[in-house]
């Protein structure tokens, strides 16, 4: 117990600074909202099925935060992944090292990528690429699009793009959105 509390607690203490002083002042008090669409297609979502006649909508759906200050999103962000990155580094020094006879198999050395990052006219993209071995579709893509309004996660970035994008809503969502909540 003692050995993973030393090698865990200043992770976790990263963590609870990580929200005290970027997140919670990034997103605290903020609107947010789940989106659903369709818009995006293809004949092929995944490769093992054969391709469809015309093209397959996908359902996609994601979340939009208002945010107060992009910058601290980022350095949230980042410091979260700097730490989960620690968790994964001293899991595996727990199971090769002297707690080894804890952990039936040794847990892999990982190593967490950085995004792929797009900048679009809305504001950045930082996605992920899924493995190959799924066969699934390019198009989708677990991701995260920041600007100064909005942060949207999304598993569509062209989705994701669409959501950061100024644009009033139109039809039925026009007169909601501009009530003040």
């Amino acid at each position: 117990y003692t050995d993973v509390r030393t090698a865990f607690m200043p992770l976790f203490k990263r963590l609870d600074n990580a929200n005290r002083s970027y997140l919670n002042p990034a997103f605290g008090g903020m609107s947010s909202a789940f989106v659903l669409d369709a818009k995006t297609t293809s004949t092929s979502w995944q490769a093992f099925l054969p391709p469809a006649e015309r093209p397959l909508p996908m359902i996609e759906f994601g979340t939009v935060t208002r945010v107060n200050g992009a910058d601290k999103v980022r350095k949230g962000a980042a410091e979260y992944f700097d730490v989960t990155q620690g968790i994964l580094d001293q899991l595996f020094k727990l199971s090769v090292g002297k707690h080894a006879d804890l952990f039936p198999i040794p847990i892999p050395k990982l190593e967490i990528p950085a995004p792929k990052t797009r900048d679009t006219a809305g504001g950045t993209i930082y996605s992920y690429s899924l493995p190959p071995e799924a066969g699934l579709d390019e198009k989708l893509a677990p991701n995260a699009g920041l600007n100064d309004r909005v942060a949207v996660l999304s598993l569509v970035p062209d989705f994701t793009a669409r959501l950061m994008n100024a644009a009033s809503p139109k039809g039925d969502m026009a007169d909601f959105a501009s009530k003040n909540a």
